[in-house]
This record gives C-alpha cells, structure tokens and sequence, in this order.
C-alpha cells in the first residue's frame, strides 16, 4: 500500500498543493487536487508540458461532445437510442455549465478553500481536531464510493459493444467524419473514442468531487465559527451555487428516469448494458444524495450552534467578561436563522427534496414504460 501512495504521489506532483493555504486545505483538497492533475484539469500547473497535455484533453473533450449532439441532432433514433443519447448528453452539458460558472467565480472557490485557515477557526484542541479528522476520513469514504461506482459503470460502458449483437458498434452515440465499418478502422475508432469518453466522463466526476469537498469541509465550519467573513462566503456562495443546482437537479432527474428506462428495457436483452445502466443509475443517485444530505447537514449543524452555547458554561462566569455576554447572544441570535442551500431559490436542498426528485422521476419512467408498450 506503501508503494502504491509512492507511486500516486509521483505521477501528480500538482502546484495547488504547493499553494494550498494550509494543512487543513490539504487535508480536504489533495485527493480532488491530484486527480484533477491526472485527468488534465488542474488550473496551478503551468509547465509546457503539462498545458499542451491539458489543453489537448479539454479540446478532446469539446469535440466528443459536440460529436453527441450532432449525433443525437440529426440520426433517425428510436426512444431506446434516444435514451441512451441522453443518458450521455445531459451528465456531460450540466458539467460543462459548472465549469463556466466555476471559471466566472473562481476567486470565490479559492476564498472558500482558504478559509478554513482563518484565525477565526480554531481547531487547537483535541476534541475539535477529533471533528475535522471525522469530517476528512468521511470525505475520503465517499469520494472512494463515488469513484468506483464511476468507474464500475465506465467499465461496463466499455465491454457492452464488444458483447452486443451490432457490428463496429460504440459505447456512445457520436457522429464522427469518417467511416469505421471494417475491422481494423472500428479497432483504432474504438480506442480513440474510448479515450475520448474516458477523459470526458472523469471531467464529470471531478466536478462532482468537487462539489463533495465543497459541502464537506463546510460542516466543521459551520460547527466551529460564525462571523462576518463566513456569513459573506455563505451568502456569496449560495448566490453562486443555487442556479448550478437547479440544473443539476432537473439533470439528475431526467438521468434517474432514462437510464432507469435503459436498465428496465435491456435487462433481459443485454446483460453489460443493464449492468452498465444500474452502475450509472447508482452513480447519479448517489451523487445527488451526497449533495442533499451535506446541505441538510450543513442547515442541521448551523441550527445547533445556539443550543452548543448555551450548553458551553457561559453561567460559570465566562459571560462576566467584557465583551463576552454581546457577542454570545449576537452569535445564538445568528444561529437562530440557518444557512440552506437552495436550487434557483425554489428547492430546498434536503434529502426530502431528494426522496421527492427520485419518486418524481420514478413516475416519469413508468410513463416512459407505457409509451414503449404502447
């Protein structure tokens, strides 16, 4: 195991560790920081090498999705195909949307991942340490679970071609400018696609790590310390963050439907693709529920902060300071409105907006089931 860390170490050596504020950023960040590095999305490396390599993957990345909607724009599909097309389309155009809005507001991001190393936030003692260690270890527990039902999926994605009954047929639907309906055009066609689609679909997962650090290395925030500064990054940040949501959860919701629809129909027609389905099916319920348990997390814990207060010894004469008495009832009178998130300022982000979304989509794939009968 020793090795292997080595190993990983070596092969990203990013600068955003370099710059990182601090131990705690570290702590957070380094896991997402180096596979950003590998997939070829790391925003502080600036070598030559390492630019030409980024650059190459985010233009093969913008040719492979504009390969999908051409693809998808001008064949004649039926509703199974255009499921599959979508299946693919949608988790790929929301992440390229989070990816402008990132660019528009990084300054914010990097304040946020800064601000753990506030002189506000305290964490000297051991019980305090005890917190963000569990916070840390449950990140790295999730982002682990998050990546294997990733790549769990991407794997079955890629034998299913290979075992269907079609010829020279690909993982996804892209229109490509040159035919590849001899053995060895489809041999070198299917590598290069595959490529294509792997870059692609981990430029989508880094996006969600992202967004689970984000939420995660709020919580011990929230806990420790409510000032002016965090109520700003709170504002700003649920400013930025509730149209991004929206998309993503009217994406979730049309993906849950779909490929619900593409694991109910090939399940007794395609053994891989259904396994493939229930891989990504798994993959987007479970990254949309990361997303509303650490928002209903973050509220719950924001919601806690007077009750810690008053349970904190304050009558044991620590509210006899000078000071003291006024910035306690300032902090429970704070503590009284919690921070929630919000998708476009409509949906509360909570796991009974979670439970909702899935029954909703649910509904939507039994129609979906009717019209194929039909």
């Amino acid at each position: 195991m020793g090795r292997l860390n080595y190993l990983w170490k070596k092969l990203t050596p990013t600068k955003s560790l370099e710059q990182s504020s601090g131990t705690l950023e570290t702590s957070f960040y380094e896991s997402v920081y180096r596979i950003a590095y590998l997939a070829g999305l790391s925003s502080s490396d600036y070598g030559i090498l390492y630019i030409i390599y980024s650059t190459s993957v985010k233009i093969m990345v913008a040719l492979f999705v504009i390969g999908e909607l051409w693809y998808a724009s001008t064949e004649p599909l039926s509703l199974d195909e255009i499921a599959a097309c979508i299946n693919a389309i949608v988790i790929h155009l929301i992440t390229l949307y989070k990816l402008k809005n990132l660019m528009d507001h990084k300054d914010v991001y990097k304040r946020l991942a800064t601000s753990m190393e506030s002189p506000f936030f305290d964490v000297s003692t051991k019980r305090r340490q005890e917190i963000v260690n569990f916070w840390v270890q449950r990140h790295e527990r999730y982002l682990k679970l998050l990546l294997a039902l990733g790549n769990s999926a991407l794997t079955a994605w890629y034998m299913y071609p290979l075992l269907d009954e079609l010829e020279y047929n690909l993982m996804v639907g892209v229109s490509l400018p040159f035919k590849y309906n001899t053995p060895f055009r489809y041999v070198i066609t299917y590598i290069l696609v595959g490529i294509a689609f792997n870059y692609t679909s981990h430029f989508c997962m880094i996006f969600y790590l992202n967004k689970n650090v984000l939420y995660t290395h709020w919580k011990p925030v929230v806990m420790f310390w409510i000032n002016e500064t965090e109520q700003f990054h709170s504002i700003e940040l649920r400013t930025i963050l509730s149209v991004p949501m929206l998309g993503q959860l009217a994406a979730s919701g049309i993906l849950i439907c779909f490929v619900g629809y593409q694991a109910t129909t090939t399940i007794s027609v395609n053994i891989t693709k259904c396994l493939m389905s229930l891989f990504y099916l798994g993959y987007n319920m479970f990254t949309l529920y990361i997303i509303c348990r650490w928002c209903e997390e973050i509220t719950i814990q924001s919601q806690n902060i007077g009750e810690a207060i008053y349970c904190s010894g304050w009558e044991q004469g620590m509210s006899k300071i000078r000071g003291v008495r006024t910035t306690i009832l300032l902090v429970m009178l704070r503590s009284s409105k919690p921070l929630i998130f919000s998708a476009g300022g409509m949906y509360k982000l909570s796991l009974t907006s979670y439970t909702t979304l899935v029954k909703t989509s649910y509904s939507a794939l039994t129609f979906l089931l009717r019209i194929r009968r039909e």
